[in-house]
């Protein structure tokens, strides 16, 4: 089943004691659809902005659009083995989580979490507040923490206003 979805909008959500967070239903509705609508594919991310301040965050994926972006990726090599070296760095970064229902919700890992991070986790792992933002970015899942996202969005305007700013004086 190779359905195009595309997510979108931003919701404030709260990430409660057991690191459960709820998907809201106007993204889950379109997941069901999907060849595997009970299964995100989670990944801990990072993106820097112009400033140079990094963001840590989660993105979370369809199985259809990890399997394309593997699939891409994989083609580059021309041997066996480089295929597997590439498929155990890629693949292990990702982990499955399992849709729970009658609520959309998904559970984080603990590691990925300040507030409840496991006792093997390094405060460098752990990233996610108890209030983060669910975002919905084309093909992926986005979940940031509130400020961060604030702060993202803030910067994202700021660095658009610039280039249409130098465009305007024929930079």
């Amino acid at each position: 089943m190779d359905t195009k979805v595309y997510f979108s909008g931003a919701q404030d959500h709260v990430i409660d004691d057991g690191g459960r967070i709820a998907i809201p239903s106007s993204m889950y509705s379109m997941l069901k659809n999907t060849a595997q609508p009970d299964t995100l594919y989670a990944q801990a991310a990072k993106r820097v902005i112009s400033n140079g301040r990094t963001f840590r965050f989660v993105k979370l994926l369809r199985y259809e659009v990890l399997h394309e972006r593997a699939s891409r990726l994989m083609a580059e090599f021309t041997s066996d083995d480089e295929r597997d070296q590439f498929g155990e760095v890629f693949f292990s970064k990702f982990k499955p989580l399992e849709i729970k229902v009658p609520q959309p919700r998904v559970t984080l890992p603990t590691d990925w979490l300040k507030e409840r991070k496991s006792k093997t986790a390094s405060k460098d792992q752990a990233f996610l507040s108890n209030n983060v933002t669910v975002a919905g970015v084309g093909e992926v899942i986005e979940i940031w923490n509130v400020d961060d996202w604030k702060e993202r969005q803030a910067a994202s305007e700021s660095d658009k206003t610039s280039a249409s700013g130098s465009q305007a004086m024929g930079a």
